[in-house]
């Protein structure tokens, strides 16, 4: 039986809406082989998240994906102290993507940071993430990890636009790339020599430089991406094959004439899951040398305009991307 009437039915108070939200998946099971540093690591991750992002612009949703109690108690840690505006707690691992998904479908921020666990953030990461986004309305995908050797994967729409646009040079670093890789444990791969010392494409306007390329460590999504993503299911937990980040990321964005872009120097460092206690005190060192940068993003980005690459149909998409890589274009 019920008695009364709820004191909030017919509260007229205003929702308040962000325009930016982060989402962390987070696979901790325990603390043994391969996970054994794990807790160290994402406490870094996180730590450096909180410091490097406006919490009164910004929402954060953590995912625990059947974490172990020691992860739980980090996170936990977060969501006393205010900084999560959502936790969702899964029983069993379901999955990146699965996880992932069933958050930003239903996100109403305008943009969606998706970012991994072991990601440590430098000090004005989200400033040069929006840039791109603010100067380069069809952008919508802005990476903060560039990586040339994904230039020509799922970027048709990006290349196709700039065709006659897009400029050559040496933008990053050849010791940022060699860190890239080597944080991923490639940098004797066969494919990562070639780019040490090569050009990368970007393209550039208004003293704003954007690498053609993206990579999913951490990345920014307008939520359109999300809205009209394919509504299947994610069908496995991993599998290499099955290529379920690019299916659900970076093919629907490309499909829907997004450009796909990355910042023109590495603004989040991949940790891995080996801790270093040396390595995390000179990222920490590097953020507090840099104390004065400007964290303040502008989210005035205009609505994505559109592009006439949306109309061409993804097979002839994929033949004409492959000539191109071909070509060197």
């Amino acid at each position: 039986m019920r008695k009364g009437q709820n004191p909030l039915k017919y509260n007229a108070e205003p929702l308040e809406y962000k325009n930016h939200r982060i989402v962390i998946p987070i696979y901790i099971p325990n603390q043994e082989g391969y996970y054994k540093d794990l807790t160290k690591i994402l406490a870094v991750s996180l730590d450096s998240l909180f410091q490097t992002i406006d919490l009164d612009k910004t929402n954060v949703t953590l995912i625990s994906n059947g974490c172990c109690r020691e992860a739980l108690e980090i996170i936990q840690k977060y969501v006393d102290e205010g900084k999560v505006d959502r936790f969702l707690l899964c029983s069993e691992n379901r999955g990146k993507l699965e996880s992932v998904l069933s958050v930003t479908r239903g996100c109403h921020e305008d943009f969606i940071t998706v970012s991994d666990a072991d990601i440590f953030y430098y000090k004005g990461w989200l400033k040069e993430t929006m840039d791109i986004f603010n100067t380069f309305p069809k952008a919508g995908t802005v990476s903060n990890l560039p990586t040339p050797h994904l230039l020509y994967t799922d970027n048709f729409s990006t290349h196709f636009d700039n065709l006659f646009r897009a400029k050559k040079g040496h933008v990053l670093k050849e010791e940022d790339i060699r860190t890239i890789y080597s944080s991923f444990g490639k940098s004797d791969a066969p494919h990562a020599e070639k780019y040490y010392k090569a050009k990368q494409k970007y393209i550039e306007k208004n003293g704003v430089k954007a690498i053609i390329t993206t990579a999913h460590p951490s990345a920014t999504y307008r939520r359109e991406v999300f809205q009209y993503n394919p509504l299947e299911r994610p069908k496995y937990l991993f599998n290499k094959k099955y290529k379920a980040d690019r299916r659900f990321l970076d093919i629907p964005g490309d499909g829907m004439g997004f450009w796909r872009l990355a910042t023109p120097r590495p603004m989040v460092y991949h940790l891995g899951n080996v801790y270093s206690q040396e390595t995390a005190e000179q990222l920490r060192q590097t953020n507090a040398k840099n104390d004065k940068v400007n964290d303040s993003a502008g989210f005035e980005a205009s609505p994505p305009s559109a592009s006439i690459s949306r109309i061409i149909p993804l097979e002839l998409k994929r033949l004409l991307l492959g000539l191109f890589k071909k070509m060197n274009i």
